[in-house]
């Protein structure tokens, strides 16, 4: 049911943008996916358990619907303080490029162990 759901790897991930979004970008994407995963709308056109009753819906798959929703708030929450979103990209982001561009540069030799978050 939840096939939608998709581990992410940053809190930008979670909102399908860039790094590169703007304030406007952040507020329409969480809009966007609040219409869909907020537990009001679960049972609604567009939510993950669209077409189901709610019998018809595991606990696991509530768990892990909540669960994607608190990723989505928290997402939204640290990305719409510029102060927050700059420590985050400053933390996190940047050193996923670095990542990359390490193992662009090095290939196998920067080895299997270091992985971008």
């Amino acid at each position: 049911v939840l096939s939608a759901l998709c581990e992410s790897s940053t809190m930008y991930d979670v909102l399908g943008l860039e790094p590169s979004a703007t304030a406007h970008d952040i507020k329409k994407s969480f809009r966007d996916l609040a219409l869909k995963w907020h537990p009001d709308k679960w049972f609604s056109e567009g939510g993950p358990f669209e077409g189901l009753t709610p019998e018809e819906v595991s606990d696991d798959d509530r768990d892990r619907a909540r669960a994607h929703w608190y990723g989505i708030l928290s997402a939204h929450e640290l990305l719409s303080d510029d102060a927050r979103r700059a420590a985050y990209d400053d933390t996190t982001v940047n050193q996923g490029r670095l990542l990359e561009e390490l193992r662009a540069r090095h290939g196998d030799a920067w080895g299997p162990h270091c992985q971008s978050t």
